[in-house]
């Protein structure tokens, strides 16, 4: 399974466009929240109508810049995932949008709603090794550090992944925090702003407990940049 992972389109179709138009095609395309910049809901479902021309299968979150309107489109549009779970391909996927904390006109939640979320992923589901969380906040302490040098990750995803151990995580949210880590035997993936033309690939293998995930950050050079 190839997976390409955007986040932080911040309603910049264009640069959305452009990613896609240099990558070969992926089974699933995952789209990490900020897909607005506090835009409308006909600009959230513009860019994933774009997404669904390039991969079959669409899965998104919202982010801090979206909101519950836009929330709505990706229900409509059948690529929601926040709070509930898919299992495509032998892979149970999950998802949280928003962020736990914030400025007032922020799309948040609280801690304590993400962590009754995560909790109500199927046990048989939530502890095997085939799974995916896609979160727009990162986990505390993996991928989410700022330019303050200071960690403003979600804890309840940090304890969620602590406990369970999923086979990936993929995020955005902090877009200086571009880049992957790994904690235990799970891989972090923060794909970066892809209005600054960041994202993230990875191609994962899931058969029973053998599970197979490797990962790629990307960064489309200033070169190409100035072409499009």
């Amino acid at each position: 399974m190839r997976i390409l992972c955007v986040s932080d389109i911040h309603g910049r179709q264009d640069k959305l466009a452009a990613i896609l138009d240099r990558e070969p095609p992926a089974d699933i395309l995952v789209i990490a929240g900020d897909i607005t910049n506090r835009g409308t809901p006909a600009q959230a479902r513009a860019i994933i109508r774009l997404a669904k021309e390039y991969s079959p299968r669409v899965l998104a979150v919202a982010g801090n810049c979206d909101s519950k309107a836009i929330e709505q489109i990706l229900v409509e549009e059948d690529v929601d995932l926040h709070a509930r779970w898919r299992v495509i391909d032998g892979c149970s996927w999950v998802g949280l949008s928003g962020v736990p904390s914030g400025i007032p006109w922020n799309y948040r939640f609280s801690e304590r709603e993400f962590a009754d979320w995560l909790s109500r992923h199927p046990v048989e589901n939530s502890m095997s090794p085939g799974r995916i969380l896609v979160s727009h906040t990162p986990p505390r302490g993996l991928c989410d550090r700022t330019h303050f040098r200071t960690e403003a990750g979600s804890r309840s995803v940090r304890d969620w992944v602590d406990r369970t151990a999923p086979a990936l995580v993929i995020c955005g949210h902090i877009h200086e925090a571009h880049g992957q880590m790994r904690s235990g035997t799970t891989e972090i993936l923060n794909c970066g702003p892809a209005y600054k033309h960041r994202y993230a690939s990875a191609f994962g293998s899931f058969s029973g407990k053998n599970v197979s995930i490797t990962t790629q950050i990307h960064d489309i050079p200033q070169s190409d940049r100035r072409k499009q």
